[in-house]
């Protein structure tokens, strides 16, 4: 399941540590999802990689969503080893931690 976040920083990081899942807010029109943080509950990195990747995205106006692992078995094989996990245009761009620099040289080139 994937949940697409923009607002409230709080309601982002709350959805990483709750066991319900944040309601979904509009992006706006035009606002694409490019940048997807694969994360999982109770993960201190993941609250990080969140504050990290909204620091960069809502200034550019960049879409991004959140995706648990827990809540998606594919997701789960393929990365569980090196959550959080952040997703630029579909490929893997960071994991573990995220480097603002760098997300937002990729996001703006």
């Amino acid at each position: 399941m994937r949940e697409t976040l923009r607002g409230d920083l709080h309601a982002k990081l709350a959805f990483v540590g709750s066991d319900t899942v944040a309601t979904p807010e509009h992006l706006g029109e035009g606002a694409p999802v490019r940048v997807e943080v694969i994360v999982k509950r109770d993960c201190h990195l993941c609250e990080d990689a969140l504050a990290a990747v909204a620091q960069v995205c809502e200034p550019l106006g960049v879409g991004w969503c959140v995706a648990n692992i827990e809540d998606n078995s594919s997701l789960a094989i393929e990365y569980a080893e090196f959550v959080p996990v952040v997703l630029v245009d579909g490929q893997r761009h960071d994991f573990w931690r995220v480097d603002a620099a760098r997300l937002r040289a990729a996001l703006t080139s």
